[in-house]
């Protein structure tokens, strides 16, 4: 069953990210830019940003991948 996670008014599915980026930006916003493909990449700012980022960093708590430190 694939795990969605809304951020704003869209529902990612996030079995099918390949990447998250988090770009900290020069007026201290934070740009999240979600990767599903080469073509196909979602930009996320403000608080739909920090949003990703939070859900990204509870997920990798709670369920660190394989040989990393958890």
């Amino acid at each position: 069953m694939a795990t969605y996670v809304q951020v704003g008014k869209v529902w990612l599915n996030v079995a099918q990210i390949r990447v998250i980026r988090v770009v900290p930006m020069d007026d201290g916003e934070v740009l999240c830019q979600v990767e599903f493909g080469p073509d196909h990449i979602l930009e996320f700012r403000g608080d739909d940003a920090k949003a990703v980022r939070g859900y990204l960093q509870y997920h990798m708590t709670t369920h660190p991948p394989a040989g990393l430190p958890g």
